[in-house]
């Protein structure tokens, strides 16, 4: 299994590359990943506008990013600073 400080670069590489860069740069930003196991992903986000907003408008994206990255799509949970 690859390590959070591996997989999310690419994680991230795989969002950037689905987006435009204002998309990207407005929602992507202050997204952190807090932790990852072979089946969730979890990031830390500044407020629960940007958890809402990245649940139901980017969950796919960062989803099928991930799945690329770590073999199989994990759980994706989103958590306020």
């Amino acid at each position: 299994m690859s390590t959070l400080e591996e997989s999310w670069p690419a994680v991230l590489e795989g969002v950037r590359s689905r987006l435009r860069k204002q998309q990207f740069d407005t929602w992507f930003r202050h997204v952190t990943p807090s932790a990852l196991t072979e089946d969730v992903l979890e990031l830390e986000v500044p407020n629960g506008f940007s958890k809402d907003w990245l649940a139901n408008h980017y969950f796919d994206v960062i989803a099928d990013a991930a799945a690329s990255v770590m073999g199989k799509r994990p759980e994706i949970t989103f958590v306020v600073r």
